[in-house]
C-alpha cells in the first residue's frame, strides 16, 4: 500500500461509511468494510489466499469472492471504493473502472505507471498504465512476446541518450528516494470525473517527448503524493 494513503482518503469517507476494497489481498485497506477478491476463499482450514496462504479477516469486514469487472452490489451502494495496485492485473481494467463509478460515490486508485513497467516488467501485469488527465487513465495492453526494455519500447524517442545506463541509474536513484514517484495515485470525488479507456503505445508515445522534463521524472506519471 502506498505511503500516506489513509490520510489521503479519509476526508472523502463519511463516518460509518461503506468502503469497498477491490483486490485487497494480504494487505487490505484499513478503513474497508467490504473486500472483493477472487482469490480469498473459505476452506476447511479457514479463509485462504492464493497459494494456500491463511487470510486473517479484519474484524467486522465482509469478504466477497469475485472480480472487479462485475461487482455484485447495486448502484451507489458504497460511499468509497479503494483500488490499489490491482488494475494492471485485471482482465479488463476499463470495465473495472466503470464498475467503480457505478457502485461508489468517490474512491481512490493507485497503479504502477507505464515507466515502472518498462524498468521492472512483470508477467502478471498485462497492462501498462498512463495518466491521461487528472482522473483519466489509459491502459495499453502488453502483447505476448513483445520487447520489454525501455529503449526497445521507446525506440526513436530516446535517441538523444548515448545508452540507457544513465536513464536506468536515474530511475533507480529516484525509486530509492520515493516509492511513489513511479506510481499513478489519485482520489476522485465524483463518478462522472473518473474515466478510463484503452490506448495503444503508438497513441501515447509521440506525446512523451514534449512532456519529458527534468530527467526521468517529468509529467508522465504525476500523482498526488
Amino acid at each position: 500500500m502506498r505511503p500516506n494513503v489513509v490520510r489521503l482518503c479519509l476526508p472523502y469517507i463519511p463516518h460509518n461509511g461503506k468502503v469497498l476494497d477491490i483486490g485487497g489481498g494480504p494487505d487490505p485497506f484499513k478503513l474497508a468494510t467490504h473486500i472483493l477478491d477472487p482469490y480469498i476463499e473459505e476452506t476447511a482450514e479457514g479463509l485462504m489466499q492464493r497459494g494456500g496462504v491463511p487470510f486473517k479477516r479484519p474484524q467486522g469486514v465482509e469478504i466477497i469472492q469475485g472480480f472487479g469487472e462485475s461487482i455484485p452490489f447495486p448502484d451507489g451502494f458504497f460511499d468509497f471504493v479503494f483500488c490499489s495496485e490491482t488494475l494492471n492485473h485485471c482482465k479488463d481494467p476499463v470495465k473495472v473502472v466503470e464498475e467503480m463509478r457505478r457502485v461508489a460515490r468517490a474512491g481512490y486508485i493507485d497503479v504502477p505507471a507505464a515507466i515502472h513497467e518498462l524498468f521492472e516488467p512483470h508477467d502478471a501485469h498485462p497492462w501498462r498504465c498512463f495518466l491521461l488527465g487528472p482522473t483519466e487513465l489509459g491502459f495499453s495492453r502488453r502483447v505476448p512476446g513483445e520487447p520489454l526494455t525501455l529503449l526497445e519500447n521507446f525506440v526513436g524517442f530516446l535517441t538523444w541518450a548515448d545508452d540507457d545506463s544513465l536513464i536506468r541509474k536515474d530511475y533507480w536513484e529516484r525509486e530509492a528516494r520515493s516509492s511513489n514517484e513511479f506510481y499513478i495515485q489519485f482520489v476522485w470525488s465524483r463518478p462522472e470525473d473518473l474515466k478510463a479507456r484503452e490506448v495503444s503505445m503508438e497513441e501515447v508515445v509521440p506525446d512523451l517527448e514534449g512532456r519529458w522534463s527534468g530527467g526521468i521524472g517529468g509529467h508522465l506519471w504525476p500523482n498526488t503524493r
